[in-house]
């Protein structure tokens, strides 16, 4: 009975001694200062119709809660709701994770912005007390920025009246959500470019819708009347567009025709 008794209390001593290390281990994983910040090295611009911007943190090490990150926000030249929207105003680092994040997108519409548009945010406070905001090595990155930026083309348009000239113009691609493209051109500067009158920048926007196909074929849905698509095709893999119009009676002796490449 003696030598049993010893045999169960080496037994319990053992499991006691295995709980012990498993709480020691568990309390040196969680242990120490723990830090939060943000993720620089996230994609920080919001597209129009393009990728999302991600807002992260980081943890210098794992918690055994969630932990919820609260943030201030701040807008420069944007609007939550018109220019661009959040999946939610606070980051969640689930427990036993070292990151947790949040996406900004961009709102598509139908004008290109002349101004910067941006969004700040930084780390009003955490759920947890003890956690300390700012990592301990240097890298303090206690505030983010995110940009939204319209879905801008750029191209270079040769026209064909034998000068050799070439003017730079910028257009938009919209995704209008139902398999069709919008492209807004700016035609008031090609009148220019033949007239040399400033009077025409900014007018005469050619608006044309197109769809495209899963093989890139190009269809042309509706157009402004003073301008004739002739010829328009899409690069999925370059994403770049090549556009060949036709002014209708917009100059006296035209059709003069324009040829375009747009690409971001």
């Amino acid at each position: 009975m003696k030598l049993f008794n010893k045999y169960i209390l080496g037994l319990m001593a053992m499991a006691i001694a295995l709980f012990s290390c498993e709480e020691n281990i568990h309390e040196t994983k969680y242990a120490g200062e723990r830090r939060v910040q943000f993720d620089l090295s996230q994609n920080l611009v919001a597209a129009e119709g393009g990728d999302e911007a991600v807002i992260a943190v980081l943890l210098d090490q794992p918690l055994s809660s969630d932990l919820t990150v609260s943030l201030d926000i701040e807008t420069i030249n944007a609007v939550e709701g018109e220019d661009f929207q959040l999946s939610s105003g606070s980051i969640v680092v689930k427990a036993g994770e070292l990151s947790g994040a949040i996406s900004l997108t961009a709102i598509p519409d139908t004008e290109i912005s002349d101004v910067d548009r941006i969004v700040n945010f930084s780390i009003a406070s955490v759920s947890d007390p003890e956690v300390v905001v700012g990592f301990s090595d240097g890298t303090e990155r206690t505030s983010v920025s995110a940009e939204i930026k319209d879905k801008v083309y750029k191209g270079v348009t040769m026209a064909d009246d034998d000068s050799g000239d070439q003017w730079e113009f910028v257009t938009q691609v919209i995704d209008n959500g139902d398999g069709t493209h919008t492209i807004l051109n700016a035609w008031g500067e090609y009148v220019y470019f033949y007239t040399q009158n400033p009077a025409y920048i900014g007018a005469f926007d050619a608006v044309v819708i197109i769809s495209i196909g899963d093989d890139g074929a190009v269809t042309v849905v509706d157009q402004s009347p003073y301008c004739q698509v002739t010829d328009i095709t899409y690069d999925v893999a370059a994403d770049k567009y090549s556009i060949k119009l036709l002014d209708v009676d917009v100059f006296n002796g035209g059709p003069y025709p324009y040829i375009t490449t747009l690409q971001p």
